[in-house]
């Protein structure tokens, strides 16, 4: 691919969106150890509804878990399940948070991803200012491997031989999973529903290099058994082939933590990739309609700066959450202005890869109230009931791409995409790109029926890479 010029004032940008996330690790970091500290949520009971729990994580925990149990089951048994969860998940999340066998969270986040859209600032000052749409965090190797393999891809193409080369490499993504475990030893990857394209591209490159394949056990063949040896007096087996598991990580989605037994489950959390605060709270968009209206406080505090605070608010997508007082005022203006949908989008809160994602353009407006209305009611944080966001659409910027296996008459001609980027944190503190995305549908992902490019990212070469750049020259 040629990106036109357009693209390289697009990317200057990013020195923007380095900075917004300097301070957001210690923006994480300071509200999940206050919640955890406390066993109480201190935010405001509108937002999230959470005033008959004992911890936002506890919260969280129990809502996100249990969301799916319905299915072809009655409303009346998911919510028996969903009582008898909530005492238990909250049993668990404040053993993650008290019990001394789980580190403090700022050494012990693992790896999530954050997605970012390129529109006009909050001032009207740029057109090209970034935002932070999502946090994903639910899988741990969040397509790590994936991307690197395609990266190296370039490398076999021969790119470097013209000047280009990857950002992210095979051995630097392998490095920097592998620095959380002992490469020496057997690696498992807890999963059954996901099926862990990471992982096995993890496995195979584990065995180029000697080292054991990373191999797949099921959660429901689970157990625990005492060990004196370890810091929770208890080991996890694999029953099925009586294997002991000396280091794991879970690639499991939310909805199968409710199956697992409470000892597995506190067993599972010791596991350095992903921390379970990340894949439950970061992981969750509600996070980020929490987070502007939290910065005061962490002013006042000494957590941030007022200038980290402005930075972190104006890069954030504006985002209304379930139950809030701003729902309902969405609600009465979209009641009053048909057109008012136009400029947001629907989210779920905890799924990812676009699921559930709809414009409010494309929305009639009667299916628009209809979502509002459920999201403004006070009991929509029900653990049986799906949880979404609305979100402010950005008016997202197009890009000329030229792409040259596309074969026309006269020659290749730019196509209008637009950019969708994502940035990798590992463990609060190594920031580096992510799979940065060519889409045709603002705000989505890239599935069969809304087509895209997927793009490796590369150093910027020694030579012009754009018309302006050549007149510079």
């Amino acid at each position: 691919l040629h990106i036109a010029a357009t693209l390289p004032a697009a990317l200057k940008s990013l020195r923007l969106f380095v900075s917004i996330f300097t301070p957001m690790p210690k923006v994480v970091n300071y509200l999940l150890e206050s919640w955890s500290a406390s066993h109480h949520m201190l935010l405001r009971c509108h937002i999230l509804c959470s005033h008959d729990l004992s911890s936002f994580m506890s919260f969280l925990v129990v809502f996100l878990s249990i969301s799916w149990i319905g299915g072809l089951q009655t409303r009346r048994h998911a919510f028996r399940n969903a009582c008898r969860w909530i005492h238990r998940k909250r049993s668990f999340s404040r053993w993650v948070a008290s019990s001394g066998c789980v580190p403090d969270y700022a050494e012990h986040a693992g790896c999530w991803r954050s997605d970012l859209l390129f529109g006009r600032s909050p001032d009207g000052l740029r057109d090209e200012s970034p935002y932070v749409c999502e946090i994903n965090g639910r899988l741990p190797l969040n397509a790590v491997m994936g991307i690197a393999l395609g990266e190296n891809g370039l490398l076999e193409l021969g790119a470097s031989k013209g000047g280009l080369e990857p950002v992210n490499s095979m051995d630097a993504s392998y490095n920097n999973l592998m620095a959380l475990f002992d490469p020496d030893k057997p690696l498992f990857s807890i999963r059954d529903k996901w099926p862990g394209a990471d992982s096995k591209i993890l496995s195979a490159v584990n065995v180029a290099r000697g080292r054991p394949p990373v191999e797949a056990v099921r959660p429901q063949d689970l157990e625990v058994r005492p060990d004196e040896n370890s810091p929770t007096g208890f080991s996890l087996w694999d029953k099925a082939t009586n294997r002991l598991l000396e280091q794991w990580f879970v690639e499991m989605l939310q909805e199968e933590y409710a199956d697992l037994e409470p000892a597995v489950a506190r067993q599972l959390s010791l596991t350095p990739l992903n921390d379970l605060r990340t894949v439950f709270i970061v992981h969750d968009k509600r996070l980020l309609g929490i987070i502007p209206e939290e910065l005061p406080k962490m002013v006042s505090r000494g957590v941030l700066t007022a200038e980290e605070a402005d930075i972190v608010a104006d890069g954030i997508t504006q985002t209304i959450n379930p139950g809030s007082e701003g729902l309902q005022n969405l609600l009465r203006e979209s009641k009053s202005d048909s057109d008012i949908k136009n400029y947001y989008i629907y989210k779920p809160c905890r799924d990812g890869m676009g699921h559930g994602i709809e414009l409010g353009k494309n929305l009639t407006q009667e299916a628009w109230l209809e979502r509002l209305e459920k999201l403004a009611n006070p009991d929509v944080l029900r653990p049986h009931d799906d949880a979404a966001v609305i979100q402010r659409l950005v008016d997202h910027n197009w890009y000329d791409v030229v792409r040259h296996e596309v074969s026309t008459d006269d020659g290749p001609k730019p196509n209008k995409f637009h950019l969708i980027g994502s940035m990798f944190m590992f463990q609060n503190r190594k920031f580096y790109p992510a799979t940065w995305r060519m889409g045709l549908e603002t705000h989505l992902g890239i599935t069969s029926d809304k087509p895209g490019l997927v793009m490796g990212m590369v150093h910027q070469p020694d030579w012009p890479i754009g018309e302006n750049q050549e007149q510079e020259l």
